[in-house]
């Protein structure tokens, strides 16, 4: 659960630009896969959720590397994640040209 909490206060306190790569384990291909994903659908202010279900802890999120569904959703759910890795948009571009320094 501690592991749950620290993930649920990353993805709270992305921006709209930020992206992360979440890593969990998925039933649908029997193996931990990485995705590369945002905590809010692009061009929106509707942001992903957190649930408890059945034990498990949820994470719905906008999965940037999913082929849309008939409707074009592309939200997908983490279940149990094992790593989450931020890319804050900010940050990346000023380090791209040299004027600030990752912690």
């Amino acid at each position: 659960m501690k592991k749950a909490k620290q993930i649920k206060n990353q993805l709270e306190s992305l921006s709209s630009d930020d992206t992360f790569q979440i890593r969990y384990y998925a039933k649908k291909y029997g193996k931990i896969i990485d995705r590369k994903g945002t905590w809010t659908k692009p061009n929106t202010n509707v942001k992903g959720k957190h649930q408890v279900i059945k034990g498990n802890d949820v994470f719905f999120y906008w999965d940037l590397n999913a082929e849309p569904n008939a409707n074009g959703n592309k939200w997908r759910q983490a279940t149990n994640p094992l790593r989450l890795l931020v890319d804050k948009a900010k940050t990346t571009i000023l380090n791209t040209i040299g004027e600030v320094e990752n912690d």
